[in-house]
């Protein structure tokens, strides 16, 4: 089960869309290739409150073009075996929703982005997980861009 939660949060890890792009998932316009830095905050009810976390990813216009592709690929390779069950792209909003099973739970996933500018976003995933490993998990994101990837390839 956390090994989705971390997928599906590290997956959007600098690759959070950042401009008008269609529902194939092709975010082209919306963010600009580079070196994105992305800001964490989660909340889970019934425990201590969590320090923000950040990270690092070179983020290529390729991983940009597909990124619906790249999500469906690491939901479908976590243990839970995760499908997309919604992907809209409205503007400079992009919208999807995943869900999962893994040792008895199940986990369904909401995740919202609108990107503020082609070097900036701000995201929001819901995660509630019924059954064996009850819980619900709300994490804040913000990402900027830091410039160029200075030949860096993948996750920094």
């Amino acid at each position: 089960v956390l090994i989705l939660a971390c997928c599906l949060i590290l997956s959007s890890t600098g690759l959070a869309p950042n401009a008008c792009a269609a529902d194939d998932g092709d975010l082209t316009g919306l963010m600009k290739p580079g070196l994105w830095e992305t800001t964490y905050r989660s909340d889970m009810p019934g425990t201590e409150s969590m320090p923000p976390r950040k990270s690092k990813e070179c983020v290529t216009a390729e991983k940009i073009a597909n990124f619906k592709k790249n999500i469906v690929g690491q939901m479908q390779n976590s243990e839970s075996h995760a499908t997309i069950k919604a992907f809209s792209v409205d503007g400079n909003r992009l919208h999807f929703e995943a869900a999962g099973d893994d040792e008895g739970t199940h986990v369904d996933t909401v995740m919202d982005y609108v990107f503020t500018s082609p070097t900036t976003y701000k995201g929001h995933m819901t995660m509630t997980m019924t059954g064996a490993h009850a819980m619900k998990l709300s994490t804040e994101m913000s990402g900027r861009r830091l410039g160029d990837c200075s030949g860096a390839s993948g996750d920094q």
